[in-house]
């Protein structure tokens, strides 16, 4: 047998050495999918056009507990969310344009930050977004 075994000669792109003669729709998501996560810089970092609830947009109480849904671009399964300092007590990724984090608890009443960490470590931050009452 003279075929490059998997993994050996094929640069990382997850297909076999010797690939079939023609690509299925199947073949070239797996190489998208897989050129991606092998390179997470080619994912654009998020952005957060907004934050709000169905109760009060924009306010959460101090005590926490308010679903607040983020809205934006880029965002990943997995990702995290901060409310000031304080991490989402829960993150339900709906899509790349829509997360719903559980707001946590705060020390005070005011204005706080809303900042967004992927997996693969980009962020962004959204300043003075969310306030507590």
């Amino acid at each position: 047998n003279n075929q490059t075994p998997l993994g050996l000669g094929n640069q990382g792109n997850n297909l076999p050495a010797n690939p079939p003669a023609a690509i299925t729709p199947a073949t070239a998501a797996l190489v998208g999918q897989n050129r991606f996560e092998n390179n997470p810089n080619l994912l654009p970092a998020p952005t957060i056009t907004g934050v709000s609830n169905a109760i009060r947009p924009e306010m959460t109480p101090v005590s926490g507990g308010w679903p607040m849904t983020v809205t934006g671009t880029s965002f990943q399964t997995g990702c995290k969310v901060y409310f000031g300092e304080n991490e989402a007590l829960d993150v339900t990724f709906v899509n790349i344009q829509r997360l719903v984090a559980v707001a946590p608890p705060a020390d005070q009443p005011g204005l706080c930050s809303v900042r967004v960490v992927n997996p693969d470590s980009q962020s962004v931050v959204a300043n003075e977004l969310v306030e507590y009452f």
